[in-house]
């Protein structure tokens, strides 16, 4: 592996140079010069990606090891992998098994120049690795729906209303798999969608829980009621303490938005309202620490029903 990064092959000279002027007449380039040409071949698929994203919006890009990697355990296409290439030239652990596993399923692995790495993240720490996979589907309500009943468990979902800050939808899917929620419902506009930014925050967990996208979070609301889900909200004018709050049956929670909480006709819409109790000087909670309280509540007496 390390030879094929260092772009060296066959045997070894004697290092006293008396190879080197045979190696030019017969076309060979010294390797600093194939680094050269493959930071240029980098650079022109990095410019390639940079461009598809601007025009196309449809292909997904991953950032950082453990997300690639939940991805590839997922069964998602990874089409391309840019690595810096000084990490290339001498791959270990994590990201070895992941250059190996994108070159086995025919995906292609690009090594490129730290400068032209550094202009394509978009996270903060994108551990040497970005990816370009094939888009992210989203399901139908009915398919979360389904899955809860091939499961033989009442539907636990979680709604989201407007949330806006990519690391709290990546964190909540991140809560919702470890719960073992069966689908998030997310609106289709003024909310963040599936992006680099929220793969990153769920740590993998985009690739197990599903999503689907609505335009009414309002009259879904009332087509799961009508299906015999019961949707609960949390509000802090509610009377009701969310642990004295029965989450057992079929079960929808609804998590607001980061500033505002959940809005006039969603609250509206919600057969319950419960309260987070504070005793401190502010008296909101991030939107993910919020749902995940309340998420792992109900978890807990759902366990404990069975």
């Amino acid at each position: 592996m390390s030879e094929k990064g260092t772009g060296t092959g066959g045997r070894r000279g004697s290092g006293d140079g008396r190879n080197r002027s045979r190696r030019t007449e017969r076309g060979f380039s010294s390797g600093r010069e194939q680094s050269e040409r493959r930071s240029e071949r980098g650079s022109e698929h990095a410019s390639e990606f940079n461009e598809l994203e601007r025009n196309e919006g449809r292909e997904d890009r991953l950032e950082g090891r453990r997300p690639i990697q939940e991805a590839l355990r997922a069964g998602r296409t990874i089409d391309k992998l840019w690595v810096p290439e000084q990490l290339f030239r001498n791959p270990r652990g994590s990201l070895y098994e992941i250059i190996m596993a994108v070159k086995e399923s025919g995906g292609l692995v690009i090594p490129v120049s730290d400068e032209t790495f550094r202009g394509m993240t978009e996270t903060s720490a994108p551990q040497g690795v970005i990816a370009q996979v094939a888009a992210r589907g989203y399901v139908e309500v009915d398919d979360i729906l389904a899955a809860a009943e091939a499961a033989g468990e009442p539907p636990f979902i979680l709604i989201l209303d407007e949330v806006q800050d990519p690391r709290n939808l990546g964190s909540i899917l991140r809560i919702a798999e470890a719960a073992g929620v069966h689908g998030i419902i997310i609106p289709r506009h003024r909310q963040v969608t599936l992006t680099t930014a929220v793969a990153s925050a769920s740590a993998g967990a985009i690739e197990y829980v599903p999503c689907a996208r609505v335009t009414n979070i309002s009259r879904t609301i009332e087509c799961l009621q009508e299906r015999g889900v019961w949707v609960t909200g949390t509000a802090p004018e509610a009377e009701t303490d969310y642990t004295e709050h029965d989450f057992t049956g079929p079960l929808a929670i609804v998590i607001g938005n980061e500033a505002s909480g959940i809005s006039r006709l969603v609250r509206e819409r919600c057969d319950f309202l419960v309260r987070i109790p504070m005793q401190g000087r502010l008296n909101s909670l991030n939107a993910a620490v919020a749902g995940g309280i309340v998420v792992f509540e109900a978890l807990r007496q759902r366990l404990s029903r069975e």
